[in-house]
């Protein structure tokens, strides 16, 4: 009798580890945190799809310093147009203030980011769901929706990974950005204003 009882507990109790550690993320959770973001280092390289005015192109970033500042080289080369940047560390902590153009000309970004949230603006997002942004048209109010899912290339395999999406409160001129849940990696995955960008592959 004690055997016919053991086999039922043992089958739910295989059950319950199973069901415990699903590693296959849902819409709404990830059981196994650790595949939901990505980390970037030097030397990695991001690819994005963007576009502008109807036209189409790609914006290719070499990674070649992570840390306290950051520091690319990018180009686009449907349109022949390449350069550098460094993102000062006031900027990567403080910025409130994004640019959405590259430009050859400009090499330094001490007041503003480009590609990467600052830590203020994704910790604000993080924690109270709401903080001030300017994305070229002046300081406004952007909001967290929702935290969703994204499929994307990463290293030559599909990756889904967790993601903040975000707009501003203007409901005459909306602005849609799509944020990778990483404190250490707020990477810029999409964007919907004046131009929009989407991220393609992390190689």
């Amino acid at each position: 009798m004690k055997k016919l009882l053991l086999l039922p507990v043992l089958i739910f109790m295989a059950l319950q580890a199973f069901c415990q550690y699903n590693t296959r993320p849902t819409r709404s959770r990830f059981y196994n945190s650790k595949v939901s973001t990505f980390s970037v280092k030097n030397g990695d390289i991001i690819l994005y799809a963007a576009s502008k005015d109807s036209q189409q192109y790609s914006v290719v970033v070499n990674l070649t310093a992570f840390g306290d500042s950051i520091t690319f080289n990018y180009v686009m080369p449907e349109i022949d147009v390449q350069g550098n940047i460094l993102i000062e560390p006031m900027a990567v902590k403080e910025a409130t203030k994004y640019d959405t153009i590259l430009s050859a000309e400009k090499t330094r970004l001490p007041d503003a980011s480009i590609f990467w949230l600052s830590k203020k603006n994704f910790s604000e997002l993080a924690a109270v769901k709401e903080t001030m942004m300017d994305v070229g048209n002046g300081q406004e109010t952007f909001k967290r929706q929702s935290v969703g899912t994204l499929k994307i290339n990463f290293k030559g395999k599909e990756k889904i990974v967790t993601v903040y999406n975000i707009e501003n409160t203007n409901e005459k001129a909306k602005k849609r950005l799509t944020v990778l849940s990483e404190e250490n990696n707020p990477l810029i995955l999409k964007t919907d204003f004046g131009w929009q960008l989407t991220l393609k592959e992390v190689r």
